[in-house]
């Protein structure tokens, strides 16, 4: 029986499920106990990232955001898209990162230890910071 890369196994979306970090020797739910979003790989190397919070959906008062809307906005949402690589040895995939909601992002390298576990994802260090997903 021969099994697949790491880069096969991690082509495809990811819904997420979870995004937890380490606060005060504490896993915290960082983004709510119900947050959405989707990690999406394709198989000529690109990758889309978008994660929101866990808040209730509401208008804005008009067509363009206040400045506390638009904050309120920026502050529960995380965007990113670029090209990516597996490193198969390392268990990583790393990011170059294109475009992104936070500017200070774009052309970093957003590296990434990953597990998966059947139809599950797992992203993070597990210390400090771990995201799961279950493919969609």
């Amino acid at each position: 029986m021969t099994t697949q890369s790491l880069s096969r196994q991690l082509l495809g979306t990811w819904k997420l499920q979870n995004l937890e970090d380490l606060v005060g020797g504490e896993w915290v739910q960082t983004f709510g106990e119900n947050p959405a979003g989707y990690f999406s790989f394709d198989a000529s190397g690109c990758v889309s990232v978008q994660f929101r919070k866990d808040r209730p959906a509401k208008a804005y008062a008009s067509d363009e955001p206040t400045a506390a809307e638009a904050l309120e906005t920026l502050d529960g949402y995380l965007a990113y898209f670029g090209r990516y690589t597996v490193d198969e040895q390392a268990g990583t995939f790393t990011t170059v990162v294109e475009g992104a909601l936070n500017p200070a992002l774009i052309g970093t390298k957003q590296v990434r230890r990953f597990e998966i576990r059947g139809e599950r994802l797992v992203v993070g260090d597990q210390v400090t910071y771990r995201r799961f997903f279950e493919r969609a």
